[in-house]
């Protein structure tokens, strides 16, 4: 039996949260969705045959990012599959999990089994009302070893192929997805406001770890295109932190994950 799992991680939560499932599971290979995803949008389909796939993510406004959105959309698949999903998150999942599934059932298929871990928060959304919303340095280890349990116990219900059902939409939810949505990209305008401050030492690490190429850097700057995928990888993973919001975010700490490496997020 072969296995793919694919994921998509910003601050290497999910990548470390596939990597941790993928090793009690024979034949797995994994596959960063930032490396296929970026292809033109009149690409064939992604045809999927394998007897066992999985999906690793974060939760962003309690829903999935529609860059990974877009990309289910694209996939489809042979066979019926035992599909599963892992949705990595700092509080709540929200409809991330339902609306997966309504997106799997959409192209014939059934989803066998939907999970949720909470590891450290790393998305700086509350900065329009000057919140800071990253889990504090002295908070993360025990979260993580948290993390780490439940990710075993998960790997043991896929490898066992147990059912792990899907609870109903949550309307409430629905409603504050679409108002925390466009408060941050169409009323706060985050992407607009990203930038590289003195400290910057051109090493093009932001550039070669953004999902969607919406970063270039040239002599004398570094530049943010409308492309952005809200992940804040490049905020998070700057070795200098020159990478900031507004004037707000200097002193606020920037998170990911101790297992995972720079080179390990790099987008090839």
């Amino acid at each position: 039996m072969k296995t793919t799992i694919y994921y998509f991680s910003g601050t290497g939560n999910s990548l470390h949260a596939a990597r941790t499932i993928a090793r009690q599971l024979p034949d797995c290979r994994l596959v960063n969705i930032a490396n296929l995803a970026g292809q033109p949008k009149d690409q064939p389909m992604i045809e999927e045959s394998d007897d066992l796939v999985g999906f690793v993510f974060p939760v962003y406004y309690w829903d999935m990012p529609d860059f990974v959105r877009s990309f289910l959309e694209k996939i489809s698949f042979s066979g019926t599959p035992y599909i599963f999903v892992v949705a990595t998150m700092g509080a709540l999942p929200g409809n991330t999990l339902v609306n997966f599934k309504t997106l799997i059932e959409q192209k014939g298929q059934e989803l066998s089994a939907g999970f949720t871990v909470i590891m450290p928060d790393n998305a700086y959304v509350g900065h329009y009302m000057g919140m800071n919303h990253i889990t504090p340095p002295r908070k993360r280890e025990p979260m993580l070893d948290r993390a780490e349990q439940n990710l075993k116990a998960i790997a043991d219900q896929v490898t066992r192929r147990d059912p792990a059902p899907v609870k109903a939409r949550f309307t409430t939810f629905k409603r504050t997805v679409i108002w925390e949505t466009n408060l941050v990209n169409r009323v706060y305008g985050l992407p607009k406001r990203l930038h590289a401050t003195a400290a910057c030492a051109r090493c093009g690490a932001c550039s070669r770890i953004c999902p969607t190429s919406n970063i270039t850097i040239s002599a004398r700057k570094v530049e943010w295109d409308s492309k952005c995928a809200l992940c804040l990888a490049c905020f998070h993973w700057c070795p200098q932190n020159a990478v900031q919001v507004d004037k707000k975010t200097p002193r606020i700490a920037r998170y990911h994950h101790p297992d995972v490496s720079l080179k390990d997020m790099y987008v090839r």
